[in-house]
């Protein structure tokens, strides 16, 4: 609902006493989220923050509301998690990285009906736009998340497994017919770039943590997964991916080589802290061991 997505972006401001800041947190643009205030401002008839260009307060009527958004932005939850879980029902909205743990989910799904629970789940993808699979914009309950992101202190992430890096390159370069290959290595090859939406979870993917700081990049920013391969097959630089990947998308003229010297990926079921979504046991219970990959 509008009026809800208004209270939302309130509470968020007021959390961050800043508006860059809550439009990061809510993955919309700054000035999205100063409309948005604006517009609840004049609904209410009052002046809820004090702001210039330095600095961003609560008014005493920000301060005095603040408690009684938040208890309705909760109700409203409530209502909708109950809504969704009547006469025995289960339904939750189950946010995925590209389609990750996808067929592990609708096993989980199958085998919580199997044990008389009635569990229905709602799949969606998410890509670069939200590493945390909709969880950034409280669109899943719950979520499949590889690796860290910037709103890990919202999160609780209950681990499933861990995954190998492999590194994606031209299925005729000298590279791709190695065993394994190196950070270094790939380094010295120039990496592709892909969208930056989340301050955490791009360098990590990139591995600025164990170089020291970022790649040398190469050509513009791709925004899907067919246009980086597609620079990647043309040599116009390289990256990683996840060993399970190899299932998801086509690498048509492109070798995944195993990266050696770096962790394996966490792969976590997570939810955030203020929402603990029905039916999450069964479904942690019901996802199927996982079986390690070697590429």
């Amino acid at each position: 609902m509008q009026d809800l997505r208004l209270l939302e972006y309130f509470v968020t401001v007021a959390g961050e006493l800043n508006f860059t800041r809550a439009a990061q947190t809510l993955h919309v643009t700054p000035p999205t989220i100063s409309a948005g205030v604006r517009k609840l401002e004049r609904r209410l008839g009052l002046q809820l923050f004090d702001r210039d260009s330095r600095s961003v307060a609560l008014t005493a009527d920000g301060r005095r509301l603040l408690g009684d958004a938040r208890r309705t932005l909760e109700a409203a939850d409530q209502f909708d998690r109950r809504a969704r879980s009547v006469d025995g029902r289960i339904e939750l909205v189950v946010g995925t990285f590209w389609g990750l743990g996808a067929d592990r989910l609708d096993r989980a799904a199958r085998h919580a009906v199997g044990a008389g629970i009635d569990l229905h789940l709602d799949l969606r993808v998410y890509g670069w736009d939200d590493p945390t699979g909709g969880l950034r914009q409280r669109d899943v309950d719950v979520a499949v998340v590889p690796g860290p992101s910037d709103i890990d202190e919202r999160l609780r992430r209950l681990p499933l497994w861990e995954e190998p890096r492999v590194a994606i390159l031209p299925h005729d370069s000298t590279l791709a017919r190695r065993g394994h290959v190196e950070l270094a290595d790939l380094d010295a090859v120039g990496w592709v770039r892909f969208p930056d939406r989340d301050p955490v979870a791009h360098p990590w993917w990139r591995l600025d943590h164990l170089r020291g700081g970022p790649p040398a990049e190469r050509g513009r920013v791709h925004e899907t997964p067919h246009e980086l391969m597609l620079a990647i097959r043309n040599g116009d630089g390289t990256c990683t991916t996840l060993a399970s990947f190899r299932d998801q998308f086509s690498f048509e003229g492109l070798t995944l080589v195993p990266l050696e010297g770096v962790p394996p990926v966490p792969v976590d079921l997570a939810h955030r802290l203020d929402r603990i979504p029905p039916g999450l046991r069964a479904l942690r219970d019901g996802l199927p061991p996982h079986v390690p990959l070697h590429p």
